[in-house]
């Protein structure tokens, strides 16, 4: 997928100053590594329109963090409490992770935990065969 300004501009609420636009260049460049390495060759052309809604709504995030993300403020900047959206780490929302995932076929994805085999749970504690024949009397816990 191609991320390009000219693709995302129009899905803006409002469009990049000319400040801004060397910077929003780079987040799109670093988007599109995160959204290759994630989703791979599952990014198809056919995706591409959805894909670039939620690129669209990461960057007005991101250009409007600072009135979005802090939920209640009291005197000075040490009390601001800060929403779950303001990790400058995390691009995407939970729901936006989801809603991705889902249309790749990556989504409902859930792992069972099995038991390991008795040798690794009980390590020579499963050996109690060789500690009979070698009289050797210790109760198996």
């Amino acid at each position: 997928m191609d991320l390009t300004l000219a693709k995302v501009t129009p899905l803006l609420a409002k469009p990049p100053s000319a400040a801004q636009t060397p910077r929003v260049e780079g987040w799109l460049a670093g988007l599109k590594v995160l959204l290759d390495n994630r989703y791979g060759d599952k990014l198809t052309s056919a995706l591409e329109p959805l894909f670039l809604v939620f690129v669209a709504d990461a960057l007005q995030r991101r250009l409007d963090k600072l009135k979005q993300m802090i939920d209640s403020e009291g005197a000075g900047p040490f009390s601001a409490r800060w929403n779950p959206a303001s990790s400058l780490g995390a691009w995407f929302l939970q729901g936006e992770l989801d809603e991705m995932d889902s249309v790749t076929g990556g989504g409902g994805t859930r792992t069972y935990r099995t038991a390991a085999p008795d040798s690794v749970r009980f390590g020579n504690l499963s050996r109690c065969s060789i500690w009979e024949e070698e009289g050797i009397d210790v109760p198996f816990s």
